[in-house]
C-alpha cells in the first residue's frame, strides 16, 4: 500500500527511524501501517531534536498525521492523512521560501567578511566594526529561527499549572497569553498559538511561540476577545498588571503580528479589575463584567463596562437587576438573542449557586434572571462555559474543588434545564481556572490547574456534535459535519490570507537575500583585488635595487 507524500517531504521535520523504514529515496511513504505503528512511539516537532531528518522546514508531523490505538480508527486516520496532505500544508508559521535565501545570504556574507578580514587593506577599514556587524547578523539569524521553531510550554510544578490566562480564537488560530504559575515567572508575559486547521494527536502539539514580540507586561485573570472592523485583532483588557501606571487595553494584529497599546476615550468611568470574562458580541463591543478591583478596596464588583473595539470608546452598562458582585464566573454570548449568559462564580468567600442564571440583554441594556431545573450542578466557581454547537445549550466543565463526575454540565436554553450529558472516552480530571473554546465540533479546554500532567493533557479534546453523547478524545479532526457545512468558507478565506502573507514574507526575505548577497560579491571580489595587490613583489624586501643587475651567487 503505497501513499505519494507529494510536497509534504519538503515541510516536514519526521521522526528519524519512521523515515528510514518507511520513505524511499523518491519520498513515497511505502508502508503506512509500519509508519502509524512507528509514529505511535515518539513525534518531534522542533528541528535539532535528536533522532530527526530534517527536510527543509520545522513542522511537525503531528499536525498532518493522527494516531489512535486500536485498529477501527486506522480508516479514519488513512481518510484523514489523505485529506490533508493533497498538497495543502498545515499553515503553522511559515515564512516561505525567501526567508531561506535571505539565511543562505547572509551565511555567505558572514564567511566573505571573515575571509575579507584577512586583508591588510581591509583589517583598518572594518576592524573596528566587524564585531557588532557579525553580531546584529547573527541575531537576526537566531530570532528567525526562534519564530519559526514550535514549543511545548514548559512548568516547573505538575501541580501548579499555567492558569488565569487568555484564549482567543481568531481565524483558526488560538492565541494563548498570560496567566499564572507559582514557580515560573515568565508565564505572565509568554504569548504563543496553535493553529487547528489539521488533525492532530494532542500528545503532539507545538505551539508557535510568539513570545519575543509581546509588548504586553506580565498579567493575569485578564479579559481578551477576537475584535476589530474584520476579526483581525486580538483586543486584550489586562485589568491588571505588575505595574499598574501600564495601559489597561492591548491590540494585536494576526495580520502584521504587532502589539499595540490602545488609546480609548471615557477614560474615566474604567476601573481596573480582574478575574472575569471578556464577552464580544456581533457588532465587536466587548462586554466586561463584575471580576475583583485590582486596587484591593473595592473588592468584587457587578459593574459593566462596555469597549467598542472599533471606535475604541468606554461606555457603562446598566446596573438595575444585575446579579450580585462577582468573579470567576461562566459567560457566554447567545447570538440567537443577542443575549449574555452569566452563570455562577464567587462573592467574597461564597461560592455562588447554579439555581439562577442571569441574562444580559446587549440590545436594550437590560438585565432578566432565569431559574434553572433538572439536575441542578453544585455551587462553584472557576469554571468554563461555551455555547453549544446548536446554539440551544450551554456547556460547563470544572470548577474550584470539584470533582471529576461533577464537571460537566449542560444546559438546555429553551427550558433552563440543567442535564448530566451522556459521555465515552477516557474521563479527565477536573479543573479550574482553564479556558474552553468551540473550535469545529470540539470544545478544546486548554491548561488550568488542579489535574496532574502524569495523567491528564495541557489540552483536553470535547467532541460535541452529537448532543446525545459526547466524546473525550486525544485526537482533534477538523472535518466539518454535514450540518455546519457552512463553516467551510471562513475557513477558505483564512488559508488565502495565509498564503498571501507568505507571499509576503518570501519577498521580503528574498529582498534581503539579494542585498546580502551583492554585498558578500562586493565583499569578496575587493579581498580578492587586495590579495594581488598585495602578491606583487616588493624589491626592498627582496633585496633589488631598480636598474642594477643581480650577479649569480655560486
Amino acid at each position: 500500500m503505497k501513499y505519494e507524500i507529494n510536497n509534504i517531504t519538503t515541510q516536514l521535520g519526521l521522526y528519524g527511524s519512521c523515515v528510514h523504514d518507511n520513505i524511499n529515496e523518491n519520498f513515497k511513504l511505502q508502508d503506512l501501517e509500519n509508519l502509524f505503528t512507528c509514529t505511535k512511539g515518539g513525534l518531534i516537532g522542533d528541528f535539532g531534536h535528536s533522532g530527526t531528518r530534517f527536510l527543509g522546514a520545522m513542522h511537525p508531523i503531528g499536525d498532518i498525521l493522527i494516531f489512535k490505538d486500536d485498529n477501527s480508527q486506522k480508516e479514519q486516520f488513512e481518510q484523514n492523512f489523505n485529506k490533508t496532505t493533497g498538497g495543502v500544508i498545515s499553515p503553522n508559521k511559515n515564512f516561505g521560501p525567501g526567508f531561506g535565501l535571505a539565511i543562505a545570504a547572509l551565511i555567505f556574507m558572514l564567511i566573505s567578511i571573515c575571509l575579507a578580514c584577512r586583508s591588510r587593506n581591509l583589517t583598518v577599514k572594518i576592524n573596528s566594526s566587524v564585531y557588532i556587524v557579525l553580531w546584529i547578523l547573527i541575531q537576526l539569524l537566531v530570532e528567525i529561527n526562534g519564530q519559526m521553531r514550535n514549543f511545548k510550554p514548559k512548568f516547573h510544578d505538575d501541580h501548579l499549572r499555567r492558569y488565569l490566562h487568555t484564549a482567543t480564537f481568531i481565524n483558526s488560530n488560538l492565541y494563548i497569553l498570560g496567566g499564572r504559575s507559582n514557580y515560573d515567572n515568565d508565564t505572565g508575559k509568554q504569548f504563543f498559538y496553535y493553529n487547528f486547521d489539521a488533525p492532530l494527536y494532542v500528545n503532539n502539539m507545538y505551539w508557535n511561540n510568539e513570545t519575543s514580540i509581546n509588548i504586553v507586561p506580565s498579567h493575569r485573570g485578564a479579559a481578551a476577545v477576537n475584535g476589530g472592523t474584520n476579526n483581525e485583532k486580538l483586543i486584550l483588557y489586562t485589568g491588571n498588571s505588575d505595574n499598574f501606571t501600564d495601559p489597561l487595553i492591548y491590540s494585536f494584529d494576526i495580520r502584521t503580528n504587532l502589539w499595540t497599546s490602545l488609546k480609548t476615550t471615557n477614560n474615566d468611568i474604567i476601573i481596573g479589575k480582574n478575574q472575569l470574562q471578556g464577552v464580544v458580541d456581533h457588532k465587536k463591543k466587548m462586554y466586561l463584567f463584575g471580576g475583583r478591583a485590582t486596587n484591593n478596596i473595592d473588592g468584587d464588583l457587578n459593574d459593566m463596562l462596555i469597549l467598542d473595539t472599533i471606535n475604541l470608546s468606554w461606555k457603562k452598562g446598566n446596573s438595575i437587576n444585575a446579579p450580585s458582585p462577582r468573579r470567576n464566573y461562566g459567560a457566554t454570548f447567545l447570538p440567537n438573542n443577542n443575549n449574555i449568559i452569566y452563570i455562577g462564580g464567587v462573592n467574597g468567600g461564597d461560592h455562588l449557586p447554579l439555581d439562577e442564571v442571569y441574562l444580559y440583554d446587549t440590545i436594550n441594556d437590560v438585565w432578566s434572571k432565569k431559574m434553572t431545573s433538572g439536575k441542578i450542578p453544585s455551587k462553584r466557581d472557576a469554571f468554563s462555559a461555551v455555547l453549544g454547537l446548536d446554539g440551544n445549550r450551554v456547556i460547563i466543565f470544572g470548577g474550584f474543588g470539584i470533582s471529576s463526575k461533577d464537571a460537566l454540565y449542560v444546559l438546555n436554553l429553551t427550558n433552563f434545564e440543567w442535564k448530566v450529558p451522556f459521555v465515552i472516552g477516557e474521563i479527565p480530571a477536573s479543573r479550574y481556572w482553564h479556558k474552553a473554546n468551540v473550535i469545529s465540533d470540539y470544545m478544546v479546554v486548554t491548561f488550568g490547574t488542579g489535574y496532574e500532567n502524569s495523567n491528564d493533557s495541557d489540552v483536553l479534546f470535547l467532541d460535541i456534535k452529537n448532543n446525545d453523547m459526547y466524546e473525550w478524545s486525544h485526537i482533534f479532526d477538523p472535518v466539518p459535519s454535514k450540518s455546519r457545512v457552512q463553516s467551510i468558507t471562513p475557513s477558505t478565506n483564512n488559508k488565502n490570507s495565509s498564503n498571501k502573507l507568505v507571499m509576503i514574507y518570501s519577498v521580503i526575505g528574498s529582498l534581503i537575500g539579494g542585498i546580502c548577497l551583492l554585498v558578500g560579491i562586493f565583499i569578496l571580489r575587493k579581498w580578492n583585488k587586495n590579495n594581488k595587490v598585495n602578491n606583487i613583489p616588493d624589491g626592498k624586501e627582496e633585496g633589488i635595487i631598480a636598474g642594477q643587475d643581480v650577479k649569480p651567487t655560486n
